[in-house]
């Protein structure tokens, strides 16, 4: 991600668009989908609807299987596509299913 540029969005053609890249990690079992787009010029509006729709994706269906090891790499991918409408602290968007996951992890496994 990106300061905006002066390059207009791809779809509509506002100015101010940011360079970003979504994500999507998908996983069942052993078996498990990774997509990472092209670099886009979007500007906020079209960011939003398709970051949203990658996290939804990606945060509860990435950790399923053997994904679960590309299950971080890929939130982190996925939540840096919200940094032009919450800055740093986007990355929380990556920490909490993280600590979601590890936490029903460890119940399942009797860890504590």
């Amino acid at each position: 991600m990106t300061d905006p540029t002066d390059v207009p969005c791809e779809i509509c053609g506002q100015s101010g668009a940011y360079k970003v890249q979504y994500c999507v990690l998908f996983g069942v079992l052993v078996f498990w989908y990774h997509h990472i787009t092209k670099q886009h010029v979007h500007c906020k509006r079209h960011i939003l609807w398709r970051a949203i729709a990658a996290y939804l994706i990606t945060a509860p269906f990435g950790w399923l299987g053997l994904s679960i090891f590309l299950y971080p790499i890929a939130l982190f991918q996925s939540a840096r596509a919200f940094t032009p409408f919450m800055g740093k602290s986007a990355y929380i968007l990556m920490a909490l299913p993280c600590l979601a996951v590890l936490a029903f992890l460890g119940r399942f496994w009797n860890w504590y």
